[in-house]
């Protein structure tokens, strides 16, 4: 590899107080760059390139006439330093701590390309018009490599290939005045050599290559190189796992998948911004592939750490197990509500075909005794067939002001009786930030919409509009496309305008349940924040049992959500997709008595136990252990 990529060492560390124009900080290190040429002299007026991995600083500077540059840059960061006309690279790495002042030695090698003044030893000389390279090829430890080297003709195409062996360089006469490619295996375009006009020109090229078992590309001068490293939670190297990189100069997207070594490579445009992506992360990482002011290779490798495809398909069906199990008791309840509704449907004709008989005073009586008689987990079915909606309204009134007395005198009165859209949404009515309920309506999620609709009867901001947004996942369609399923009802109204909300929230019922396990979350998300411009936040209502079919499109949401998880009253875990959700949006999580408020406060790598069960945040995706 051209580079020789040393890992410099912290060799002194000094306070610098006496006439610092520079001063240290809590967040930020002073560093002082010393370039010292082979005979430890300085080497003044040479541009210097230091970048860091994490952060993506990147600064130039050229070193003054004691051959020393002074930079200030962020703490706890992987850095690189490139020096001009330089074939070696500085690689170290700042910890977290505050006032940090240090001074590092770089040696300077020139480039290998110099001047032979004495004679090649062989029979091969140089002339006016021709030049001897004598091109060695070493792995980083300086061990020969016995290999062919082809080098080729800028100018006119023409090649010339020669094996490289211990015994000393090859050796190479061709026409000065040109630039040579130098091509090995598997690693095409991997160097140049500029021969100039100099007459009996010898030059000696080192090329460095590391050869590495698990690569089947290498850097190229004209190309970056990208190279992903896949392991699961194991450190176990897995094969098939995509890697997704978007070009933000083009928007072009790119995408590879890796080997039986975990290993995924693919080249790049040099001097373009991209970011990494997955399936299951869309944010990902920043990638930049900008050149150093010389003719270096571009290369990054990325390690990536996260649950296997094979592994996700496991806890998906572990997940729609357990939802099936719940659905099949949910519907033994609608069957028994049905049951319910068919004999208030026989009582309202017998009450109706006796009008002329009972006074009509008295039949109202007779329907809203009938109606109080209703459970509350039936009343969307009588809704649903229109079973006097006024007073299955005004039902829902009934009870909800009910309700606001309870909690006025026991504010623990929803959380002791498992309601957990009524306890968690009184909680997060003391935000006085505007808001979209986003709900979902599928089938599973009907023993919820009670709730939702008690909360609003209950009126706890009293005069202001309400904003809901319900989904239904597709209104029954076969073909989902991703940020496109459909099936969302918007809907707003105060108090008095409950019909409006019962109403909307009936046509989403009625256009469809869903059909499939996952659900249009992300689509819901974004299309209620589209709907006005005031939102400060969301309130997602979520079937914890239900996947996220548009997880990628989370990038999309530009405002925070507290996702309210549903189905977790038991002791179930949290699915882990809604923690990501709020972690990347700068929102929360809740349950029927706990609010998870500190997501963002967590770094990757580092691990929340919420209930006993523990959940690691990688590449910013939350995963269960």
């Amino acid at each position: 590899m051209r580079t020789l990529c040393l890992l410099v060492l912290l060799l002194s560390i000094i306070l610098n107080s006496q006439a610092q124009i520079l001063q240290s900080t809590e967040d930020q290190a002073l560093i002082t760059f010393q370039i010292l040429d082979e005979k430890n002299q300085p080497v003044a007026q040479t541009a210097v390139r230091i970048t860091g991995e994490r952060k993506g600083t990147t600064l130039m500077k050229k070193t003054d006439d004691k051959g020393e540059v002074k930079v200030l840059i962020p703490v706890s960061d992987l850095y690189k330093v490139m020096i001009k006309g330089c074939s070696n690279e500085a690689d170290f790495e700042l910890p977290d701590a505050p006032y940090q002042n240090h001074t590092i030695p770089i040696p300077y090698v020139a480039k290998a390309t110099q001047i032979v003044e004495e004679e090649a030893p062989s029979d091969t000389k140089a002339s006016k018009t021709e030049a001897v390279l004598l091109l060695r090829l070493k792995n980083k430890e300086g061990i020969t490599l016995e290999e062919t080297i082809t080098i080729e003709s800028k100018k006119t195409k023409k090649t010339y290939s020669l094996k490289s062996t211990a015994d000393g360089p090859v050796e190479f006469l061709v026409p000065n005045d040109d630039t040579y490619y130098v091509h090995l295996d598997k690693a095409p375009m991997y160097y140049s050599i500029k021969v100039d006009k100099t007459p009996y020109l010898t030059m000696d090229e080192t090329v460095v290559l590391d050869r590495q078992p698990k690569w089947e590309l290498y850097p190229r001068i004209d190309k970056a190189l990208l190279t992903f490293y896949f392991q699961d939670l194991d450190n176990i190297d897995v094969e098939g796992e995509i890697f997704l990189i978007k070009d933000l100069n083009t928007n072009k997207e790119y995408q590879c998948t890796t080997n039986t070594d975990g290993v995924a490579q693919m080249y790049v445009p040099i001097n373009h911004k991209f970011v990494l992506g997955s399936k299951y992360n869309p944010k990902g990482k920043s990638i930049d592939t900008r050149l150093f002011p010389e003719n270096h290779v571009v290369y990054k490798e990325l390690k990536y750490s996260s649950l296997s495809e094979e592994a996700r398909a496991l806890r998906v069906a572990q997940m729609a197990k357990e939802a099936e199990i719940r659905d099949s008791l949910y519907l033994i309840e609608v069957a028994k509500q049905k049951a319910e509704m068919e004999r208030a449907i026989a009582r309202r004709d017998s009450i109706r075909s006796a009008s002329a008989k009972i006074s009509i005073e008295k039949r109202k009586q007779t329907l809203r005794d009938d109606a109080k008689s209703i459970s509350s987990s039936s009343l969307f079915h009588h809704m649903q067939y229109d079973l006097e909606d006024t007073l299955t309204s005004n039902e829902f009134k009934r009870r909800g002001q009910e309700k606001k007395e309870a909690y006025k005198k026991d504010p623990l009165h929803f959380a002791k009786q498992k309601e957990i859209l009524l306890s968690t949404m009184t909680r997060l009515s003391k935000s006085s930030k505007t808001k979209v309920v986003v709900t979902d309506i599928t089938g599973s999620m009907r023993k919820y919409l009670v709730e939702i609709m008690l909360w609003h009867a209950m009126d706890f901001d009293a005069g202001k509009k309400t904003k809901y947004l319900f989904f239904n996942d597709g209104d029954r369609k076969k073909y989902k496309p991703l940020g496109n399923t459909g099936g969302l009802y918007f809907c707003e109204g105060k108090f008095t305008d409950f019909n409006i909300i019962m109403s909307t929230l009936s046509k989403g019922i009625a256009g469809g349940g869903g059909g499939d396990s996952p659900e249009n979350d992300i689509e819901a998300l974004i299309e209620a924040a589209n709907r006005t411009n005031d939102i400060e936040e969301l309130i997602l209502v979520a079937d914890n049992l239900s996947p996220v079919r548009d997880i990628i499109l989370l990038k999309q949401v530009k405002v925070p959500v507290r996702v309210i998880v549903c189905g977790t009253e038991r002791g179930k875990a949290i699915n882990p997709q809604y923690l990501t959700i709020a972690y990347q949006t700068g929102g929360s999580v809740h349950t029927l008595r706990d609010d998870i408020n500190n997501l963002q406060e967590l770094t990757n790598g580092k691990e929340i136990t919420i209930k006993g069960i523990k959940y690691i945040l990688q590449n910013g995706e939350f995963i269960k252990h």
